[in-house]
């Protein structure tokens, strides 16, 4: 046997495959072709798979100080590689010794170097595999770290006390595996904003609306409540009715009419507008007890003309945006009665959905 430096090559490699290609290299040493283990994660999934030498692959360059290749048979690959295929070719000795030097017998220095070769060869793939494990950092306070039980550790997450030490966390892993795979299978995935949206229901478009596929959520039944626009859904959603049941009665209401006066029973309600021409909102002038300050309703606009709003005599309506003040189908604009220095004053906010 040829004498072979040992190299500090990792005697591990990866590689991303082209299409078609049948020819791996390896740049490491190996002293019998089935010390050469290849392992292959095809493209696209998730589990590598195992190849079997002679079956699957052949091996060249046994002996050689800088490796060899392997070459793909044509009976498991009569087109090579599928471009994306990763290919991990490694060094794999198993840890025996199967025969001794006799005793008084001949010296072979031959012998004793491959043996020495050999031990070498396996401390590199220790290191290899020990590099690959998670460990403490030279700086690290802690000798080691020990696991729970496999009986207190199933199941649960793993967590790390106050010192540093591993312990099994409250909880169990399927508190996370719904949310985990929605996360990367569904969410993360998504190609812009428009597409995430869609996966959270967070839907952005609304036509053809009627008040009973309105939903507002009220977070507490009070006499001024605190309120929630609503949920949206599309037309071509589910189109059975949905209704909430409240202590405040019903608080969707559907208005036909072209003109309407906002009034006090309409505090903590969505008006669901749905005339084929223009309705003009009008917003009263010194408004009563009923409509006092912190007065607030959501008036949508479901049909086909614009939705304007007007102040009665000498009130004024304030507004993030004047065009809020006349908007067309599929417009949801909060009117609220606020205090500011001069007095009391109309507030319209919101948008096209």
């Amino acid at each position: 046997m040829t004498d072979i430096p040992i190299l500090s090559t990792l005697p591990s490699v990866t590689i991303t495959a082209t299409a078609n290609q049948t020819n791996f290299g390896y740049p490491f040493v190996v002293l019998s072709s089935d010390q050469l283990k290849v392992s292959r994660l095809p493209a696209g999934q998730a589990s590598a798979v195992d190849l079997v030498e002679t079956t699957d692959y052949t091996v060249t360059g046994v002996g050689n100080e800088n490796g060899g290749s392997i070459d793909l048979t044509p009976g498991s690959f009569p087109t090579g590689a599928t471009e994306g295929d990763r290919l991990t070719l490694f060094r794999q000795i198993p840890i025996e010794r199967l025969t001794d030097f006799r005793f008084r017998g001949r010296f072979d220095a031959r012998v004793a170097n491959k043996e020495f070769d050999t031990i070498y060869l396996v401390a590199q793939e220790l290191s290899r595999d020990l590099g690959r494990t998670i460990g403490l950092q030279p700086a690290d306070a802690l000798d080691s770290i020990n696991l729970p039980l496999d009986t207190e550790r199933a199941g649960r997450f793993l967590a790390f006390d106050a010192g540093g030490l591993a312990i099994a966390a409250a909880g169990t892993s399927a508190d996370l595996t719904p949310v985990s795979a929605f996360i990367n299978d569904e969410l993360f995935d998504d190609v812009d904003a428009a597409t995430a949206r869609a996966t959270l229901g967070a839907l952005a478009v609304l036509s053809g609306m009627t008040a009973n596929r309105l939903l507002r959520v009220n977070p507490s039944d009070t006499s001024q409540p605190q309120q929630v626009p609503g949920i949206i859904i599309e037309d071509d959603a589910n189109d059975a009715d949905i209704g909430i049941a409240s202590g405040h009665g019903n608080k969707v209401e559907e208005v036909a009419a072209t003109t309407y006066t906002i009034i006090g029973a309409d505090a903590g309600k969505t008006k669901v507008f749905t005339a084929a021409t223009a309705v003009t909102i009008t917003l009263p002038e010194n408004a009563t007890e009923d409509i006092a300050r912190g007065f607030g309703c959501l008036c949508v606009q479901a049909g086909a003309g614009d939705l304007t709003f007007q102040a009665q005599g000498a009130e004024t309506i304030l507004s993030l945006d004047s065009s809020l003040t006349s908007l067309g189908q599929g417009a949801a604009i909060g009117v609220q009665r606020v205090e500011i220095a001069s007095g009391p004053e109309w507030l319209a906010t919101g948008g096209l959905l």
